[in-house]
């Protein structure tokens, strides 16, 4: 005689049912073992250490989000530093664009504030 194996395997594993009073695992709100404030305590305890591993999993992501935007930025900037060696166009602003920018701070007590600030703002060297 040969027995069947089952051929529908779960895809996924759920949590563990826990006591909404104390979240303990085993039993439920009705046969919950422990005091009102036995089961408060460990409630708030529970609650406490979620937390924590929360924020231990948002601070870790946030780290390696950082370090991922670090690399990122690494490889940005040598690629922009090699397209400048091969070009031989300089980084940065260019000569005639700075001197526009002390020609206009020097005569912004002539120039109404709106249009001294859009024209810097448009100037903005980066």
């Amino acid at each position: 005689m040969t027995t069947h194996q089952p051929t529908h395997q779960p895809t996924h594993q759920s949590a563990p049912r826990r006591c909404s009073r104390c979240k303990g695992v085993g039993h439920d709100r009705r046969h919950c073992p422990h005091s009102d404030e036995e089961a408060m305590d460990r409630l708030r305890e529970w609650w406490r250490q979620d937390y924590r591993r929360r924020e231990d999993e948002r601070r870790a992501w946030r780290e390696e989000a950082h370090q991922r935007l670090q690399r990122q930025w690494m490889t940005w900037a040598v690629n922009h530093q090699e397209y400048a060696e091969r070009t031989g166009r300089p980084i940065g602003p260019t000569k005639s664009q700075i001197k526009l920018q002390e020609i206009i701070f020097d005569n912004s007590d002539k120039m109404p504030e709106g249009l001294y600030k859009e024209l810097m703002d448009a100037l903005v060297l980066k």
